[in-house]
Protein backbone atom coordinates (compact mmCIF):
# COMPACT_ATOMS: atom_id res chain seq x y z
CA UNK A 1 0.00 0.00 0.00
CA UNK A 2 2.92 2.59 0.87
CA UNK A 3 4.60 1.75 -2.48
CA UNK A 4 1.33 2.46 -4.14
CA UNK A 5 1.34 -1.20 -5.95
CA UNK A 6 -1.98 -2.83 -6.88
CA UNK A 7 -0.08 -5.73 -9.03
CA UNK A 8 -2.81 -8.30 -8.11
CA UNK A 9 -2.12 -11.44 -6.11
CA UNK A 10 -5.59 -11.75 -4.34
CA UNK A 11 -7.70 -9.82 -7.17
CA UNK A 12 -10.73 -7.53 -5.84
CA UNK A 13 -12.60 -9.73 -8.38
CA UNK A 14 -11.85 -12.64 -6.85
CA UNK A 15 -12.66 -11.56 -3.32
CA UNK A 16 -15.69 -10.40 -4.35
CA UNK A 17 -16.83 -13.26 -5.86
CA UNK A 18 -16.24 -15.43 -2.72
CA UNK A 19 -17.49 -12.66 -0.64
CA UNK A 20 -20.82 -12.94 -2.32
CA UNK A 21 -20.86 -16.44 -1.70
CA UNK A 22 -20.41 -15.87 1.87
CA UNK A 23 -23.15 -13.59 2.12
CA UNK A 24 -26.06 -15.84 -0.57
CA UNK A 25 -24.78 -19.29 1.80
CA UNK A 26 -25.19 -16.80 5.23
CA UNK A 27 -28.95 -15.95 4.14
CA UNK A 28 -29.43 -19.53 3.50
CA UNK A 29 -28.74 -20.28 7.05
CA UNK A 30 -29.92 -16.93 8.64
CA UNK A 31 -27.00 -15.38 9.74
CA UNK A 32 -25.86 -12.02 10.33
CA UNK A 33 -22.47 -11.60 9.05
CA UNK A 34 -22.78 -7.16 9.04
CA UNK A 35 -19.03 -6.36 9.09
CA UNK A 36 -18.90 -8.97 5.31
CA UNK A 37 -21.86 -7.02 4.26
CA UNK A 38 -19.68 -3.97 4.98
CA UNK A 39 -16.62 -5.80 3.20
CA UNK A 40 -18.62 -6.76 0.05
CA UNK A 41 -20.02 -3.23 -0.61
CA UNK A 42 -17.01 -1.77 -0.26
CA UNK A 43 -15.43 -4.59 -2.86
CA UNK A 44 -18.70 -3.34 -4.82
CA UNK A 45 -17.17 0.57 -5.04
CA UNK A 46 -13.50 -0.82 -5.80
CA UNK A 47 -14.97 -2.58 -8.82
CA UNK A 48 -17.70 0.12 -10.14
CA UNK A 49 -14.52 2.87 -9.59
CA UNK A 50 -12.45 0.34 -12.00
CA UNK A 51 -9.95 -1.79 -9.53
CA UNK A 52 -11.66 -4.90 -9.51
CA UNK A 53 -8.37 -6.38 -11.20
CA UNK A 54 -6.16 -5.12 -8.55
CA UNK A 55 -4.71 -6.53 -5.61
CA UNK A 56 -6.89 -6.52 -2.51
CA UNK A 57 -4.44 -3.82 -0.82
CA UNK A 58 -6.18 -1.44 -3.07
CA UNK A 59 -8.45 -1.41 0.27
CA UNK A 60 -6.61 1.49 1.27
CA UNK A 61 -8.14 3.03 -2.15
CA UNK A 62 -11.83 3.26 -0.91
CA UNK A 63 -10.76 5.04 2.39
CA UNK A 64 -8.64 7.43 0.49
CA UNK A 65 -11.49 8.16 -1.01
CA UNK A 66 -13.67 8.75 1.68
CA UNK A 67 -10.83 10.88 3.49
CA UNK A 68 -9.17 12.91 0.39
CA UNK A 69 -5.93 11.61 1.06
CA UNK A 70 -3.41 9.39 -0.38
CA UNK A 71 -1.46 7.13 1.78
CA UNK A 72 2.45 6.37 0.85
CA UNK A 73 3.80 6.84 -2.65
CA UNK A 74 6.32 8.98 -3.79
CA UNK A 75 8.50 10.84 -1.23
CA UNK A 76 6.21 9.46 1.89
CA UNK A 77 7.53 9.43 5.10
CA UNK A 78 8.15 5.66 7.04
CA UNK A 79 6.84 5.47 10.81
CA UNK A 80 9.96 4.17 12.35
Amino acid sequence: MLARSFQPGGKISINLKDINNVMDTAHVVDTPLPLTAELLEIMTALKAWGHSEEDHCALVRYYEKLAGVEVGGKGAQKDV
